[in-house]
């Protein structure tokens, strides 16, 4: 839910679907021009819609000014322009940015349910620039996918009135079901307001506490003769890069080869409602550095979001309540292909390919490691969803990597059911079967016989208007692994049972207390105790669009066979002091273990996050993280990891980026001779230019040093890289 959150949307369902109003779409005679004016004659033939009610933060109240939209269509294209007028158009925030980052601006745009089935919408907002913003909706989930990009556009223009903005989708963007009779979809129009508060106007009153948005959307109906056609997209791409390295610390850095790797992803409109995607020879390296981690004291793998875009394509087809699809888990693929559809009341996903660097995810109750494997493997996944009444779903999936002499598979079903508005029943349960290669085997102490085992988890959550309460069930056998996925953790079982209060003050400063605790325990399927905490918070909005939490609890947890008893306190602080000024703070204090000495210890973790944006162009970005752990031994262990990020957008189209983040790792032992320190820097330079967000041009440098106790900070790779991209549609 965090472009929701973001665009301050989580506020719950809507009202009752015999409730809702039903709006006729009209043909254009014309196509309107897309210049940022309403003046276009087009437009008087439009369907006219008020967005004027206030949905967050007020309930339901009339909106604080006025939003005009107006929508129509011809054979080819949705059409939607809007007038945002303003009482202060000084104070509209709006800034150049890269496709999918302007949510922090006013923006205004649809939702868009094409199946008309409370599961899955498209989202498209313009923000007053001109800059495009489009997601897919999971409203069985509750996620959001702003990897999707569609072809489209748009155009935005401030004026002395507010706003404008206009839109053209074309269908062949959309999946929707045949019906040249005509269309019935879900609808809702969307403006963010942001000032002292994040405000958010709609056409469509809302409920809060109900536990879906889409399913009681207001409905729009037309569209005779309309079709999605083929959507045929060609993108042949080249890639180019240099690597050098330093084979050694004494040694100079020595000139890589010259790579140059053509390579190819086609995507086809099967039917109105079934996509395929295909890529040869994919280039799949990434053009944005992952957010800095830090990884000390941890016993976990860390977990790294997906950026490529052929996995990010239909992502969302392939989500469970279980991680058991990762798709970062194919390193290096030759070839991939998918196939994702939404025939009637079913959904369906497929996807391919074959990795030539793979790895495995070996896990532990107390610890994971992660295997390279010496062989190449097969992928596949197969995700298979059937919808339930109005907003219920049943599913199933099947994964599998298939080497010489490794193999996982895992079959399970799943599902969420909605038995009233307000209650939730989430269910996942599976089955892997694992043989590991000799030479993890041979690594890890591991056996080459197949194994078996099951994983299994429920929730039941009960959510409305002033109060929530749920209860969670996770069961992970000792055995069970999920090659294709990211469950880092096995044989262990969890409760987690817990509740909450929720106190409205509309129209007060602070205008949202929440009052939450909940009780866990874990343990490995022998039934021995690895954790059990009893924690509790308080949380709220205030002035300047703030969030803040502060919490605490007190611990049991067993590692290696000792007991330890901790407690705990954090802290969280998000505002927007003005318009572009973003400030975040996160805290965490209290008793900690110390993994590598097996001890506990006191904990202290700092980190403050600020963004600054200059004018309409220039934006800057600070993360860093404090970290100190003091053991019971005497043993400090200090971390300080700073991620540094300059963008300048020049156009909608082309920007120059710079990212530097820097690690400092020192650990004091209380004997001097086995204390360590370690030091990391990174930097990355990207010039890009997109058309669109499949044509696109990247330039770019990137260099890695590293230091320790006994040696200086010295750089021990550089590369340069050149990527183009063409995308033809037709």
């Amino acid at each position: 839910m965090r472009w929701l959150w973001l665009a301050g949307l989580v506020v719950g369902g809507t009202a009752a679907a015999a409730d809702v109003p039903t709006h006729a779409i009209p043909r254009l005679t014309s196509p309107p021009k897309l210049d940022g004016v309403l003046d276009d004659p087009a437009w008087s033939e439009a369907l006219s819609l008020q967005l004027g009610i206030e949905v967050n933060p007020g309930e339901n109240i009339p909106a604080g000014t006025a939003t005009d939209c107006r929508l129509g269509y011809d054979d080819t294209h949705l059409y939607l322009g809007c007038r945002a007028s303003d009482p202060e158009p000084a104070a509209i925030r709006a800034r150049l940015s890269d496709h999918d980052r302007a949510f922090q601006d006013d923006f205004v745009g649809m939702v868009i349910d094409t199946f008309d089935d409370g599961r899955r919408a498209y989202e498209f907002f313009v923000n007053p620039l001109g800059v495009q913003m489009d997601l897919v909706m999971d409203d069985v989930t509750g996620n959001e996918d702003a990897s999707w990009d569609g072809l489209w556009s748009s155009a935005g223009r401030t004026d002395e009135q507010g706003y404008v903005v206009e839109m053209a989708i074309p269908f062949r963007t959309l999946r929707f079901q045949p019906g040249g009779a005509g269309q019935r979809w879900g609808l809702d129009l969307i403006r963010i307001y942001p000032r002292d508060q994040r405000r958010l106007f709609s056409i469509n009153p809302r409920t809060r506490g109900a536990n879906c948005y889409l399913c009681a959307l207001p409905k729009l109906e037309g569209f005779a003769g309309v079709t999605p056609g083929a959507n045929l997209e060609v993108t042949p791409t080249l890639t180019a890069q240099r690597t050098d390295a330093r084979p050694a610390p004494e040694a100079r850095l020595e000139e890589g080869d010259r790579e140059v790797d053509p390579g190819i992803t086609a995507r086809w409109g099967v039917t109105p409602n079934v996509t395929a995607l295909g890529t040869i020879n994919p280039d799949f390296s990434q053009v944005e550095a992952d957010s800095a981690q830090l990884d000390v004291n941890t016993t976990f793998a860390l977990f790294f979001p997906e950026k490529r875009p052929f996995f990010l394509e239909s992502a969302d087809f392939f989500e469970t309540p279980l991680q058991a699809v990762y798709s970062r888990s194919v390193a290096d693929p030759s070839w991939g292909g998918k196939l994702t559809g939404k025939p009637g009341h079913q959904a369906f996903g497929f996807f391919a390919a074959h990795d030539e660097s793979p790895s495995v995810l070996l896990p532990g109750n107390e610890r994971s490691s992660i295997a390279t494997l010496d062989q190449d493997v097969d992928v596949g996944v197969v995700r298979y969803r059937r919808d339930l009444g109005k907003n219920s779903t049943l599913g199933g999936l099947v994964t599998a990597r298939e080497g010489e002499d490794y193999h996982n598979r895992v079959v399970g079903v799943d599902g969420v059911l909605r038995p009233s508005k307000t209650d939730s029943i989430t269910f996942q349960a599976m089955g892997s079967q694992t043989k590991d290669a000799a030479s993890v085997a041979a690594d890890f102490g591991l056996s080459t016989e197949e194994k078996r085992d099951r994983a299994f988890m429920t929730r039941y959550s009960h959510d409305t208007r002033n109060w929530y309460a749920a209860a969670n069930y996770t069961d992970i056998g000792e055995d069970f692994r999920a090659d294709m996925g990211f469950l880092p953790q096995a044989d262990w079982r969890k409760l987690v049972v817990g509740g909450e209060r929720r106190l409205w003050r509309d129209g007060m400063k602070i205008r949202r207390i929440d009052f939450y605790t909940d009780w866990d325990q874990t343990e490995d399927q022998a039934g021995n105790l690895l954790e059990r905490e009893l924690e509790g918070n308080v949380d709220g909005n205030g002035p300047w669009q703030s969030y803040f939490m502060v919490g605490g609890g007190h611990r049991t947890r067993v590692f290696e066979g000792q007991s330890f008893e901790q407690t705990f306190e954090y802290m969280s602080l998000y505002a927007v002091p003005r318009g572009g000024l973003e400030v975040a703070f996160d805290g965490q204090f209290g008793d900690e273990l110390d993994v590598a000495h097996v001890s506990n210890g006191r904990q202290t973790v700092l980190s403050p996050n600020v963004t600054v944006t200059f004018g309409r162009h220039l934006k800057a970005q600070v993360f860093h993280t404090y970290f100190k752990l003091r053991g019971d031994t005497g043993a400090v262990l200090r971390a300080n990891l700073t991620d540094l990020r300059l963008v300048h957008q020049f156009t909608v189209r082309s920007f120059v980026r710079a990212i530097v983040q820097y690690q400092d790792v020192e650990q004091t032992e209380p004997v001097p001779t086995l204390s360590s320190s370690s030091r990391e820097l990174f930097t990355q330079f990207l010039y890009s230019y997109k058309l669109n967000p499949q044509t696109v041009l990247f330039l770019g440098y990137s260099d890695g040093s590293l230091g320790t106790q006994d040696l200086a900070l010295q750089r021990t790779n550089r590369t340069v890289f050149f990527k183009i991209g063409y995308a033809w549609v037709r």
